[in-house]
């Protein structure tokens, strides 16, 4: 059986994230720090939920020092083209 892929409404809050994390890259992310940033409100579980699923994030939510064959800028690009 197939992973589940997380689903999101919108792209904003996703689009947010990740242009934060090309800034600065916190030890951990949580729904916290989303919070704290002002990042997807009410909708962080769903973020968080992507970039694990992407290996942007590691299943501690820190940074995936692993190659996942995603990169934030070509997914910025994908992003930006929906």
């Amino acid at each position: 059986m197939a992973d589940k892929h997380p689903y999101m409404s919108g792209t904003a809050g996703l689009v947010q994230a990740i242009t934060q994390l090309r800034r600065t890259f916190p030890a951990q992310v949580t729904a916290d720090t989303l919070k704290k940033l002002q990042i997807a409100p009410n909708n962080e579980t769903y973020v968080l939920n992507i970039l694990r699923f992407i290996n942007v994030l590691d299943s501690d939510n820190k940074k995936n020092t692993k190659e996942s064959g995603f990169s934030i800028s070509t997914m910025m690009r994908t992003l930006k083209k929906v």
